[in-house]
């Protein structure tokens, strides 16, 4: 559903961990509600320093109308991390 291989038509270019640690726990979070029948809201922002072409992170966030699942920033790092 989420975190599926890189592909040439990806938005950005990121880690593999960033997306395996990081991110992966954020959408686990919003596949839940979604599988309870729970709309969720949710968006991501990439922040970028100077004038690189790759994000150094992205913001994510979600909600539902029982309020805010999260409010994240994720590192574009090979570090595993624990977010959400």
């Amino acid at each position: 559903m989420f975190n599926g291989a890189w592909k040439s038509e990806d938005p950005f270019t990121g880690f593999d961990r960033m997306s395996k640690s990081g991110m992966k726990r954020c959408e686990n979070k919003i596949a839940k509600q979604l599988r309870g029948n729970n709309p969720a809201l949710n968006s991501g922002q990439l922040n970028y320093a100077g004038s690189s072409v790759i994000p150094e992170s992205i913001r994510m966030a979600a909600c539902t109308k029982e309020g805010q699942l999260f409010d994240v920033t994720v590192k574009n790092v090979q570090d595993w991390q624990t977010i959400c």
